[in-house]
């Protein structure tokens, strides 16, 4: 799919970047990082209705979820239950019960049973 590493690692290619050429769409988000620091989980829907969860931290170079693809990142879930399972063992570090909650709401709301 891509033509060299660093189109992988472009914004171009990035999947919070342009979800759409993913054929995904984002749902709900969650950050408890700060300054240059990032710790952020995000969800997004694909457009045949499964649910996609992803995670990433560190410091803002190199860039938030340089690279992530279907294959490499993001994880498939198939229940509220899945996703409260990611939050717990690949989420945020700090992440509050509000937005965790929040997150578990917008998914609901999304149509993840």
């Amino acid at each position: 799919m891509y033509a060299t590493d660093a189109d992988r690692d472009s914004f171009e290619f990035n999947v919070t970047y342009k979800p759409e050429w993913f054929k995904l769409t984002q749902v709900a988000d969650a950050e408890t990082g700060g300054g240059y620091d990032f710790d952020t989980a995000l969800l997004f829907k694909h457009e045949n209705g499964s649910f996609w969860y992803a995670h990433d931290s560190g410091c803002s170079c190199p860039t938030p979820f340089a690279g992530f693809t279907f294959g490499d990142g993001l994880r498939r879930l198939n229940t509220l239950d899945d996703l409260e399972d990611a939050l717990r063992s690949d989420g945020p570090d700090n992440l509050g019960v509000a937005d965790g909650l929040d997150m578990l709401r917008a998914a609901r709301e999304a149509g993840l049973l």
